[in-house]
């Protein structure tokens, strides 16, 4: 899972209120995932994303484009956000790569109070589906998804909260099966996946005057009967270099039979 894109959208009032402009921001990462996803053999992940930003003081659209690399059993699909498995599968290794789904995504503040630090975020997001659905690495379909972020500031502490819901369109991934000749043949497999909602919650220490340590859990209706829900959380430490640059880093674990046994990532922003 990446870090909680709602900690740079709801932050960015929390930590910059009455002095923060219009910016445009790009930025690369590196993430790493690893579980086995309700599979008996692990899978590993590698998500190298560029994304790119526009934050005015209420307005944020941001689009990212990743690169997935994808080491495990066949009948586990890819993806960042919920890796799933397909059941029935024969648990053979397979390695994939190419690119991930596109995400875009905006939101747009509907409330801040300056006296109570307190904001109101809306959030929507859209999954393009240009990951190869052939070789397991996104569903084939679109997903939307609409949320609705709060926060609240105490001195160099914040917690938030976000509470959105998902919805999913069915897809197919194409995997290898043994047929009952011995021989192995390509066949195409439905998903029938189902919309959930979704819960995140956090805390953060502004330790300095632009840097953080913090905390999120996760929690995701599964999506569909096959697996389980997600539940992981994330420990993470980020750092304003300077006017333009930042780095984040994060470690995650998760919680339930599908979800990441460990995630770790690294993020380079570079603020215009």
């Amino acid at each position: 899972m990446l870090i909680k894109r709602s900690i740079q959208t709801l932050l960015f009032y929390l930590c910059c209120a009455g002095q923060a402009n219009a910016y445009q921001s790009i930025s690369v990462g590196a993430h790493y995932l690893k579980g086995e996803y309700g599979e008996p053999v692990e899978t590993k992940m590698w998500y190298l994303p560029v994304t790119l930003k526009h934050r005015s003081s209420k307005w944020m659209a941001q689009l990212t484009v990743p690169y997935l690399k994808l080491d495990g059993p066949s009948n586990v699909v890819g993806g960042i956000r919920e890796p799933l498995s397909t059941g029935g599968g024969d648990g053979d290794a397979v390695s994939e790569q190419g690119l991930g789904d596109v995400i875009a995504k905006g939101s747009y503040n509907i409330l801040y109070n300056a006296e109570k630090q307190l904001l109101l975020d809306v959030q929507a997001r859209w999954k393009i589906p240009t990951a190869d659905e052939e070789k397991a690495l996104g569903t084939g379909q679109d997903d939307y998804s609409l949320q609705l972020d709060i926060a609240r500031r105490w001195n160099e502490y914040s917690g938030f909260a976000s509470l959105g819901y998902k919805w999913r369109g069915d897809g197919s991934i194409n995997r290898e099966v043994e047929t009952q000749a011995g021989t192995r043949e390509l066949v195409s497999q439905q998903l029938s996946l189902d919309d959930g909602a979704y819960v995140s919650l956090g805390a953060i220490w502004h330790y300095q005057t632009m840097s953080q340590l913090g905390m999120v859990w996760d929690y995701r209706e599964p999506a569909n009967k096959e697996n389980a829900a997600i539940q992981e959380a994330i420990v993470y430490g980020k750092w304003r270099l300077d006017r333009h640059w930042s780095v984040m880093t994060y470690f995650g674990r998760g919680f339930s039979l599908n979800s990441s046994d460990a995630t770790l990532g690294l993020q380079c922003g570079y603020r215009f």
